[in-house]
């Protein structure tokens, strides 16, 4: 046998079987997000958490700590990164946690005339100059 023929078939004898549907199917039910995937979940889920926390006056570092007794290391700029993307996705779907004129917490509590304050009556205000 010349030398191409056999470099040839010692290739395809090293080949594997096409994978059917379903094999796939099982291998892609077992991938897990990497790390940034996770992170990125993490914050998002818990997001409306983090921002009252830090509406409360709890230092970023306070609850950096918080989050590494839970087991949840982040470092601080990456923690800013997610929570920065996670607010302007939010507020990209008009989920508005803050006001988009003047940067000011915008929070959902009912004051004593029964009403409460949404990002658009907050906006409005901002615009005139009442916020």
């Amino acid at each position: 046998m010349d030398p191409v023929n056999e470099l040839t078939q010692h290739r395809y004898a090293e080949e594997k079987p096409a994978a059917t549907a379903e094999d796939i199917i099982a291998a892609l039910d077992t991938l897990e997000p990497d790390a940034d995937s996770q992170a990125a979940m993490l914050i998002a889920a818990t997001f409306p958490a983090l921002k009252q926390a830090m509406d409360r006056g709890n230092s970023k570092q306070r609850i950096l700590a918080l989050l590494s007794d839970k087991g949840v290391t982040l470092h601080p700029k990456k923690f800013d990164r997610l929570f920065n993307a996670e607010l302007n996705a939010r507020n990209e779907r008009g989920e508005r946690f803050c006001c988009v004129t003047c940067g000011q917490s915008i929070t959902k509590q009912k004051d004593r005339g029964s009403t409460s304050v949404t990002s658009s009556d907050h906006d409005d205000r901002a615009k005139r100059g009442e916020a």
